[in-house]
């Protein structure tokens, strides 16, 4: 399917339905020639195998359901184009999957703004760059709660993702990418920025840089896992970085690195060029058959390693992190279970927990990143045995590894803040069952994946006072909401003139037992009230 967006001239918004069977538009290409700007498609259940070109700008497609609604790129036209956005316009793609039909690339963004959020693409197969998304040096991808799998860029660089432009991603998946040459994942150029966060490099392969290849401007990488990925090595290719390769400065911090294997330096790391800095960080069970068996530094490389945690590292390597003829500062970090080799050929500074001395008290489980808990137990010398000017976010000095550091995940969420403290893309709500804009105090939280609190039946405080009645309405103007006030105007009241009537009162005074009797002769001063 290939999409190109191209005027942007102003219209009023409107909902184009797409169904196969009941229409009005049975197909996404006629849905897009009745389209203006802004518009929304809301596409239907069914595979739509089309190359389509949208030429309007700010176009929302919206699926009713991710897994069945299908756009899936037609094999009779160019497989460099599924789905194909062209320059200078913007689009988002909501809740549906994006196929290449095992056949063609998914997605081209050329000058183009793109935003996909609860989106699978998949299925991709191209002999270039970039086998499900190809973006050029002027286009934006932000990527959301997205799946991207299974894709084949043979002898191109970036398995799933060729990036030249901007990337944003967060809660991300990037599975079973492969190529023969760079990047069984992402490729990040030398004219990009890449920035990655709470996401996910599983299963990748390629000759170099299992799972990215990074060039270009540094960006952001945060909190993600990268695991079981592979360089292999081969042809032009050294297989170096099981996981990653680095030519330009980078921090990696928060993050897991786990069963990443190099055919030759450096199992999860390989620093080419530029300053990578791995900070709270952990390297567990990382292979190379050459030396570095969890990070190997370059000629033209630097590494700062801090408040990490090297373990259970394999391979016949002589050290798990390997300066070479690199630069490497080494501080605060747990090596812990790495068989024979040494902790590195570099110096170690303060507060290293050299072999035989760190007890991480984690639970690693070869071969599953899942099943792998890296928060360390009661009694863990991890615990506050960071450095001293790194903080954890209760105020404390850091523990080493990825669960340490100012931008660690918090074990708890809290609720209505906008802050996402557990890191898993979720804020925790008061349910707002009148819609008041008000939570209900005794109800469950909720959870919200916009982090705002800002939706139908959500809301950021528990301050509703009549649960399940709108506060805001008091029409007797007794400063009571309806919902908790016995007397809501049923009675005659109106809020500001009172148009009851008063009762009149026919009952007959009681006596008090000193009214006159019969047969008084004095004067009558006995009379009752």
């Amino acid at each position: 399917m290939i999409i190109s967006l191209l005027s942007s001239t102003a219209f009023a918004q409107s909902v184009l339905v797409v169904d196969p069977a009941l229409g009005p538009y049975t197909t996404v290409t006629a849905a897009l020639s009745a389209a203006q700007p802004n518009d929304t498609l809301e596409i239907h259940p069914g595979t739509y195998a089309e190359q389509v070109t949208i030429n309007v700008d700010g176009l929302t497609l919206q699926g009713t359901d991710r897994a069945t609604v299908v756009l899936e790129a037609d094999n009779i036209f160019n497989p460099a184009d599924g789905f194909m956005v062209a320059d200078g316009v913007s689009l988002t793609v909501t809740d549906l999957t994006i196929s290449g039909a095992l056949l063609h690339r998914a997605l081209r963004l050329q000058g183009a703004s793109v935003t996909l959020e609860r989106v699978d693409v998949r299925d991709g197969a191209f002999s270039g760059n970039g086998a499900l998304i190809s973006a050029d040096e002027t286009s934006t991808l932000t990527l959301s709660d997205v799946l991207l799998e299974s894709g084949d860029a043979v002898f191109g660089r970036g398995g799933l993702i060729e990036m030249d432009g901007l990337l944003t991603a967060t809660h991300t998946t990037f599975r079973g990418g492969t190529t023969t040459r760079e990047a069984g994942a992402l490729y990040c150029s030398a004219t990009s920025t890449c920035n990655v966060s709470d996401s996910v490099f599983e299963s990748n392969r390629a000759g170099d840089a299992g799972a990215a290849w990074l060039e270009g401007t540094a960006g952001a990488w945060r909190r993600n896992l990268f695991c079981d990925n592979e360089a292999f090595g081969g042809g032009a290719t050294q297989g170096n970085g099981g996981a990653v390769w680095t030519t330009i400065d980078v921090l990696h911090d928060n993050s897991v690195f786990q069963d990443n294997r190099a055919d030759n330096v450096g199992g999860a790391v390989y620093v080419a060029a530029g300053t990578t800095e791995l900070i709270n960080d952990d390297l567990l069970g990382n292979l190379s058959l050459g030396d570095g068996a969890a990070v190997s530094v370059g000629v033209d490389g630097t590494l700062g390693l801090s408040n990490a945690v090297i373990a259970y590292s394999g391979g016949p390597s002589s050290v798990a992190v390997q300066q070479g003829a690199g630069t490497a500062t080494i501080a605060y970090t747990a090596f812990h279970d790495n068989g024979a080799m040494a902790e590195s050929d570099a110096a170690l500074g303060a507060g290293v927990q050299p072999h035989g001395t760190a007890t991480p008290l984690i639970s690693y489980v070869a071969g599953d990143c899942a099943a792998t808990t890296v928060i360390p137990g009661i009694g863990s010398t991890l615990i506050d045995a960071g450095d001293p000017a790194v903080l954890d976010p209760d105020g404390s000095i850091s523990d080493v590894g990825s669960t340490g550091g100012p931008s660690a995940c918090n074990r708890n969420e809290a609720p209505g803040d906008g802050i996402d403290e557990t890191c898993d893309g979720l804020e925790l709500c008061w349910a707002d069952l009148d819609g008041d804009g008000l939570g209900e105090p005794l109800e469950d939280l909720i959870e919200s994946p916009d982090l705002d609190c800002t939706a139908t039946g959500e809301a950021d405080n528990p301050d509703d006072v009549c649960p399940g009645f709108d506060d805001a309405e008091d029409c007797d103007l007794d400063g009571v909401p309806d919902g908790c006030d016995p007397d809501v105007c049923s009675t005659g009241e109106t809020g500001t003139t009172d148009t009851g009537t008063p009762p009149t009162d026919t009952g007959t005074p009681p006596t008090d037992g000193t009214e006159p009797q019969t047969g008084d002769t004095a004067s009558d001063t006995d009379k009752g009230t």
